[in-house]
Protein backbone atom coordinates (compact mmCIF):
# COMPACT_ATOMS: atom_id res chain seq x y z
CA UNK A 1 0.00 0.00 0.00
CA UNK A 2 1.16 3.52 -0.76
CA UNK A 3 1.56 6.45 1.62
CA UNK A 4 1.86 9.97 0.15
CA UNK A 5 2.36 13.47 1.46
CA UNK A 6 3.00 16.97 0.13
CA UNK A 7 5.81 19.48 0.57
CA UNK A 8 5.93 23.10 -0.53
CA UNK A 9 9.65 23.84 -0.83
CA UNK A 10 12.98 22.06 -1.25
CA UNK A 11 13.95 22.59 2.40
CA UNK A 12 10.81 20.71 3.44
CA UNK A 13 12.05 17.71 1.48
CA UNK A 14 15.76 17.56 2.10
CA UNK A 15 15.43 17.56 5.88
CA UNK A 16 14.75 13.82 5.63
CA UNK A 17 11.18 14.08 6.88
CA UNK A 18 9.71 12.41 3.76
CA UNK A 19 11.55 9.15 4.32
CA UNK A 20 8.46 7.14 5.36
CA UNK A 21 6.48 8.02 2.22
CA UNK A 22 6.00 6.26 -1.12
CA UNK A 23 5.53 9.50 -3.03
CA UNK A 24 5.42 13.27 -2.57
CA UNK A 25 3.28 15.99 -4.13
CA UNK A 26 5.66 18.89 -4.78
CA UNK A 27 4.69 22.55 -4.52
CA UNK A 28 2.32 24.79 -2.61
CA UNK A 29 -0.78 25.02 -4.84
CA UNK A 30 -2.72 27.40 -2.57
CA UNK A 31 -0.37 30.40 -2.91
CA UNK A 32 1.88 31.08 -5.89
CA UNK A 33 4.35 33.43 -4.07
CA UNK A 34 4.83 31.03 -1.13
CA UNK A 35 8.56 31.19 -0.25
CA UNK A 36 10.49 28.56 -2.21
CA UNK A 37 7.32 27.24 -3.90
CA UNK A 38 8.39 24.29 -6.06
CA UNK A 39 5.73 25.28 -8.58
CA UNK A 40 7.87 28.33 -9.37
CA UNK A 41 11.44 27.31 -8.53
CA UNK A 42 12.63 25.30 -11.54
CA UNK A 43 16.12 24.47 -10.27
CA UNK A 44 14.79 23.49 -6.85
CA UNK A 45 12.14 21.33 -8.51
CA UNK A 46 14.78 19.45 -10.50
CA UNK A 47 16.74 18.88 -7.29
CA UNK A 48 13.59 17.71 -5.49
CA UNK A 49 12.69 15.21 -8.22
CA UNK A 50 16.23 13.86 -8.30
CA UNK A 51 16.33 13.62 -4.51
CA UNK A 52 13.15 11.52 -4.46
CA UNK A 53 14.08 9.31 -7.39
CA UNK A 54 17.43 8.43 -5.86
CA UNK A 55 15.48 7.10 -2.90
CA UNK A 56 13.02 5.16 -5.01
CA UNK A 57 10.15 7.58 -4.28
CA UNK A 58 7.64 9.10 -6.70
CA UNK A 59 7.34 12.82 -7.42
CA UNK A 60 4.18 14.56 -8.66
CA UNK A 61 3.68 18.27 -9.24
CA UNK A 62 0.77 19.78 -7.23
CA UNK A 63 -1.10 22.33 -9.38
CA UNK A 64 -3.48 25.09 -8.17
CA UNK A 65 -7.02 23.86 -7.41
CA UNK A 66 -8.94 26.80 -8.91
CA UNK A 67 -6.90 28.36 -11.70
CA UNK A 68 -8.17 31.41 -13.57
CA UNK A 69 -7.81 31.62 -17.35
CA UNK A 70 -4.79 33.87 -16.90
CA UNK A 71 -3.11 31.16 -14.79
CA UNK A 72 -3.20 28.42 -17.41
CA UNK A 73 -0.11 29.57 -19.31
CA UNK A 74 2.21 29.65 -16.28
CA UNK A 75 0.81 26.37 -14.94
CA UNK A 76 1.40 24.72 -18.32
CA UNK A 77 4.95 26.11 -18.28
CA UNK A 78 5.48 24.77 -14.75
CA UNK A 79 4.35 21.31 -15.83
CA UNK A 80 6.69 21.54 -18.83
CA UNK A 81 9.62 22.32 -16.52
CA UNK A 82 8.56 19.47 -14.28
CA UNK A 83 8.55 17.07 -17.22
CA UNK A 84 12.08 18.13 -18.12
CA UNK A 85 13.04 17.44 -14.50
CA UNK A 86 11.63 13.90 -14.76
CA UNK A 87 8.40 14.36 -12.78
CA UNK A 88 6.27 11.22 -12.50
CA UNK A 89 2.90 12.96 -12.85
CA UNK A 90 0.70 15.88 -11.86
CA UNK A 91 -1.93 16.44 -9.18
CA UNK A 92 -4.81 18.37 -10.77
CA UNK A 93 -8.22 19.53 -9.49
CA UNK A 94 -9.64 21.55 -12.36
CA UNK A 95 -11.33 19.67 -15.23
CA UNK A 96 -10.20 22.22 -17.80
CA UNK A 97 -6.61 21.84 -16.65
CA UNK A 98 -7.00 18.06 -16.76
CA UNK A 99 -8.02 18.35 -20.43
CA UNK A 100 -5.21 20.77 -21.23
CA UNK A 101 -2.52 18.60 -19.66
CA UNK A 102 -3.87 15.32 -21.03
CA UNK A 103 -3.68 16.77 -24.55
CA UNK A 104 -0.26 18.35 -24.13
CA UNK A 105 1.22 15.37 -22.24
CA UNK A 106 -0.91 12.29 -23.08
CA UNK A 107 1.55 9.94 -21.35
CA UNK A 108 1.69 11.96 -18.09
CA UNK A 109 -0.14 10.24 -15.20
CA UNK A 110 -2.68 12.52 -13.53
CA UNK A 111 -4.17 12.36 -10.04
CA UNK A 112 -7.40 14.29 -9.44
CA UNK A 113 -7.34 16.24 -6.18
CA UNK A 114 -9.92 16.86 -3.48
CA UNK A 115 -11.33 19.99 -5.16
CA UNK A 116 -12.22 18.10 -8.33
CA UNK A 117 -15.63 17.46 -6.66
CA UNK A 118 -15.63 13.71 -7.16
CA UNK A 119 -18.80 12.52 -5.45
CA UNK A 120 -19.71 9.58 -7.69
CA UNK A 121 -18.20 6.97 -9.93
CA UNK A 122 -19.69 8.81 -12.92
CA UNK A 123 -17.48 11.84 -12.25
CA UNK A 124 -14.48 9.61 -11.62
CA UNK A 125 -15.12 7.80 -14.88
CA UNK A 126 -15.28 11.10 -16.76
CA UNK A 127 -11.88 12.05 -15.35
CA UNK A 128 -10.49 8.64 -16.23
CA UNK A 129 -11.39 9.35 -19.84
CA UNK A 130 -8.89 12.22 -19.75
CA UNK A 131 -6.02 10.21 -18.34
CA UNK A 132 -6.69 10.44 -14.60
CA UNK A 133 -5.50 7.35 -12.76
CA UNK A 134 -6.24 8.32 -9.15
CA UNK A 135 -9.01 10.37 -7.57
CA UNK A 136 -9.32 12.00 -4.15
CA UNK A 137 -13.11 11.96 -3.55
CA UNK A 138 -14.68 14.85 -1.73
CA UNK A 139 -14.19 14.73 2.02
CA UNK A 140 -17.94 14.65 2.64
CA UNK A 141 -18.09 11.06 1.38
CA UNK A 142 -17.93 8.06 3.69
CA UNK A 143 -15.28 5.38 3.33
CA UNK A 144 -17.96 3.03 1.98
CA UNK A 145 -18.80 5.52 -0.78
CA UNK A 146 -15.12 5.96 -1.60
CA UNK A 147 -14.68 2.20 -1.78
CA UNK A 148 -17.61 1.97 -4.19
CA UNK A 149 -15.98 4.55 -6.49
CA UNK A 150 -12.82 2.49 -6.63
CA UNK A 151 -14.67 -0.76 -7.27
CA UNK A 152 -16.88 0.78 -9.94
CA UNK A 153 -14.14 2.50 -11.92
CA UNK A 154 -10.93 0.58 -11.30
CA UNK A 155 -9.24 3.85 -10.31
CA UNK A 156 -7.03 4.30 -7.30
CA UNK A 157 -8.78 6.21 -4.51
CA UNK A 158 -6.79 8.55 -2.30
CA UNK A 159 -7.87 8.59 1.35
CA UNK A 160 -6.66 11.29 3.74
CA UNK A 161 -5.64 9.27 6.79
CA UNK A 162 -4.04 12.05 8.82
CA UNK A 163 -3.76 15.81 8.87
CA UNK A 164 -5.92 18.85 8.24
CA UNK A 165 -8.66 18.78 5.61
CA UNK A 166 -8.58 21.63 3.07
CA UNK A 167 -12.23 22.68 3.28
CA UNK A 168 -12.74 25.66 1.00
CA UNK A 169 -11.00 28.16 -1.26
CA UNK A 170 -11.00 31.96 -1.34
CA UNK A 171 -10.01 34.31 -4.15
CA UNK A 172 -7.21 35.83 -2.06
CA UNK A 173 -5.07 35.01 0.95
CA UNK A 174 -7.14 35.39 4.09
CA UNK A 175 -4.08 35.92 6.26
CA UNK A 176 -3.08 38.97 4.21
CA UNK A 177 -6.50 40.55 3.65
CA UNK A 178 -8.24 39.86 6.96
CA UNK A 179 -5.46 39.22 9.46
CA UNK A 180 -3.25 42.09 8.29
CA UNK A 181 -0.14 40.01 7.72
CA UNK A 182 2.59 40.69 5.17
CA UNK A 183 3.04 38.43 2.15
CA UNK A 184 5.00 36.18 1.87
CA UNK A 185 5.50 36.02 5.63
CA UNK A 186 1.84 35.23 6.28
CA UNK A 187 2.42 31.53 5.61
CA UNK A 188 5.32 31.27 8.03
CA UNK A 189 3.65 30.32 11.28
CA UNK A 190 0.12 29.17 11.99
CA UNK A 191 -2.93 31.44 11.60
CA UNK A 192 -6.27 30.45 13.10
CA UNK A 193 -9.86 31.67 12.81
CA UNK A 194 -11.97 30.99 15.89
CA UNK A 195 -15.67 31.09 16.73
CA UNK A 196 -16.47 29.61 20.13
CA UNK A 197 -14.80 26.19 20.17
CA UNK A 198 -14.62 26.02 16.36
CA UNK A 199 -11.18 26.63 14.90
CA UNK A 200 -10.16 26.79 11.26
CA UNK A 201 -6.67 27.27 9.95
CA UNK A 202 -5.97 29.72 7.15
CA UNK A 203 -3.06 29.03 4.83
CA UNK A 204 -2.74 30.58 1.41
CA UNK A 205 -6.09 30.67 -0.40
CA UNK A 206 -7.49 27.71 1.53
CA UNK A 207 -9.26 27.23 4.84
CA UNK A 208 -8.36 24.05 6.68
CA UNK A 209 -9.94 22.05 9.48
CA UNK A 210 -8.59 22.88 12.92
CA UNK A 211 -8.72 19.28 14.07
CA UNK A 212 -6.54 16.69 12.40
CA UNK A 213 -8.19 13.78 10.65
CA UNK A 214 -6.87 10.57 12.20
CA UNK A 215 -7.59 7.03 11.00
CA UNK A 216 -4.74 5.33 12.88
CA UNK A 217 -7.13 3.26 15.00
CA UNK A 218 -8.95 2.08 11.87
CA UNK A 219 -6.09 1.23 9.52
CA UNK A 220 -6.34 -2.51 10.10
CA UNK A 221 -9.69 -2.55 8.24
CA UNK A 222 -8.74 -0.19 5.42
CA UNK A 223 -6.85 -2.72 3.34
CA UNK A 224 -8.90 -2.19 0.20
CA UNK A 225 -7.22 -2.84 -3.13
CA UNK A 226 -8.00 0.58 -4.60
CA UNK A 227 -7.04 2.70 -1.57
CA UNK A 228 -3.85 4.73 -1.36
CA UNK A 229 -3.24 6.91 1.67
CA UNK A 230 -2.21 10.52 2.26
CA UNK A 231 -0.84 12.40 5.24
CA UNK A 232 -1.53 16.11 4.72
CA UNK A 233 1.59 17.83 5.98
CA UNK A 234 1.57 21.20 4.17
CA UNK A 235 2.34 23.90 6.71
CA UNK A 236 3.75 21.40 9.22
CA UNK A 237 7.39 21.11 10.16
CA UNK A 238 9.68 18.24 9.34
CA UNK A 239 9.47 16.66 12.77
CA UNK A 240 5.67 16.45 12.47
CA UNK A 241 5.86 15.00 8.93
CA UNK A 242 8.41 12.40 9.93
CA UNK A 243 6.74 11.33 13.18
CA UNK A 244 3.29 10.92 11.63
CA UNK A 245 4.66 9.22 8.52
CA UNK A 246 6.64 6.69 10.53
CA UNK A 247 3.57 5.72 12.56
CA UNK A 248 1.41 5.18 9.48
CA UNK A 249 4.19 3.37 7.60
CA UNK A 250 4.39 0.87 10.45
CA UNK A 251 0.62 0.43 10.40
CA UNK A 252 0.65 -0.19 6.64
CA UNK A 253 3.37 -2.80 7.21
CA UNK A 254 0.93 -4.68 9.45
CA UNK A 255 2.19 -3.65 12.86
CA UNK A 256 -0.45 -3.05 15.56
CA UNK A 257 -1.02 0.49 16.79
CA UNK A 258 1.01 0.99 19.94
CA UNK A 259 -0.59 3.10 22.71
CA UNK A 260 2.49 5.33 22.71
CA UNK A 261 2.03 6.00 18.99
CA UNK A 262 -1.60 7.01 19.51
CA UNK A 263 -0.52 9.30 22.35
CA UNK A 264 2.03 10.88 20.01
CA UNK A 265 -0.59 11.56 17.32
CA UNK A 266 -2.84 13.20 19.91
CA UNK A 267 0.07 15.31 21.16
CA UNK A 268 0.78 16.50 17.63
CA UNK A 269 -2.82 17.71 17.18
CA UNK A 270 -3.17 20.79 19.44
CA UNK A 271 -6.86 21.28 18.61
CA UNK A 272 -7.80 17.62 18.72
CA UNK A 273 -8.51 14.71 16.38
CA UNK A 274 -11.48 13.80 14.19
CA UNK A 275 -12.44 11.24 11.55
CA UNK A 276 -13.79 13.72 9.02
CA UNK A 277 -16.99 12.40 7.45
CA UNK A 278 -15.65 8.90 6.87
CA UNK A 279 -18.15 7.22 9.20
CA UNK A 280 -21.15 9.34 8.27
CA UNK A 281 -20.83 11.62 11.31
CA UNK A 282 -19.96 15.26 11.86
CA UNK A 283 -16.57 16.18 10.47
CA UNK A 284 -15.38 17.20 13.94
CA UNK A 285 -16.30 13.90 15.64
CA UNK A 286 -13.71 11.32 16.65
CA UNK A 287 -14.62 7.62 16.76
CA UNK A 288 -12.02 5.35 18.32
CA UNK A 289 -11.09 1.81 17.31
CA UNK A 290 -13.85 0.37 19.50
CA UNK A 291 -16.52 2.36 17.67
CA UNK A 292 -16.98 4.78 20.58
CA UNK A 293 -17.38 8.52 20.06
CA UNK A 294 -14.57 10.02 22.10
Amino acid sequence: MELWTGVAALDDLTDGSCGPYTGVYLGFPYCRPYPGNLLEAGEDLARAVGFLHRRGQKAFLATPPAPATADLAWIAAAVGRAREAGIDGAYVHNLGLVRLLSRAHPDLPLHAGCFANVYTGLTAGLLAGHGVRRVAPHFELSLAEMRAIGEGTGLEVEVLVHGAMPLSLTDRCHAVTALDQECPLACRGERWLTAGDLRLRTMGQALWSGRDVCLAEHMARLGHASFVFRVESLGRDGAWRRAVGEIYARLLAGEPLAPAAMDELARLAPWGLCNGYYFGLSGRTYVNGRGEVA
